[in-house]
This record gives structure tokens, sequence and C-alpha cells, in this order.
């Protein structure tokens, strides 16, 4: 649908253009230059073409931007469990595993942030 849009778009502004064009050669007096009176409309009509095929393009800097930090967050995610798992001992693993374990099977969900809440209720308590 969005393709139909801008080729219809596309159509109207080189219609209307090319009408305007010969309306002002048509009406060009004989001192003026009939060169800048066609070139000016088709001028305009090329800059608002591209400026309508243009904005309907994803913006590709958005998107690495959004995937560069979704990653940055997952490489942290895991980095501080590992770092959590280095810092307990093995009656806190067991604890923890136990923990998790139990979640999973009783189908709670388990998110990055709610490991990262338990993460932090450790390191305080």
């Amino acid at each position: 649908m969005e393709a139909k849009w801008r080729f219809g778009a596309t159509v109207f502004i080189w219609a209307f253009a090319t009408l305007m064009a010969i309306v002002a050669l048509g009406n060009a007096s004989i001192g003026m230059l009939e060169d800048w009176v066609v070139a000016l409309p088709l001028g305009v009509a090329l800059i608002a073409t591209l400026s309508v095929w243009e904005s309907g393009k994803p913006n590709s800097s958005s998107k690495s931007s959004d995937q560069s930090s979704s990653g940055k967050k997952s490489d942290n995610t895991a980095y501080n469990m590992a770092l959590l798992m280095e810092m307990m001992d093995d009656d806190e693993r067991e604890e923890f595993k136990s923990q998790l374990k139990r979640r999973i099977l009783s189908g709670e969900t388990v998110t990055d942030e709610s490991i990262l809440v338990d993460i932090e209720k450790r390191k305080r308590g």
C-alpha cells in the first residue's frame, strides 16, 4: 500500500510540474529566458519526488543502534551472572539453582530482569 501511495504522489507531482512548465512557457515574455521557466518547476518536482521516496525508507542507523544496545544488555547480563556464580560458594549455588529450577518448572516467566532482581537481592543480603 505504501508503494502505491508513493507512486500516486510521484505521478501527481510530475503531472503538475509539467503543466506548470507548459503554462509558464506559454506566458513567458520574449525577454525572459525560457530555460529557467521550464527548469524551475521540473527541478522542484525532482526534489519533491526524492523526498517522497526517501521518506518511506527505514532508518538504518536507528536499527543498528537498537541492535548494538540490545547486544550490550544481554552481554552485561551474562557477565553479571558469571560474576555472581563466581562469588557464591557451593551451598549458595545449589540454593540458587534449585530456586531457578522451581521457577522454571512452575511455569513462572524467567527473564533477564527477574534474574537481575535476584542478583541484586543476593548482593545486598
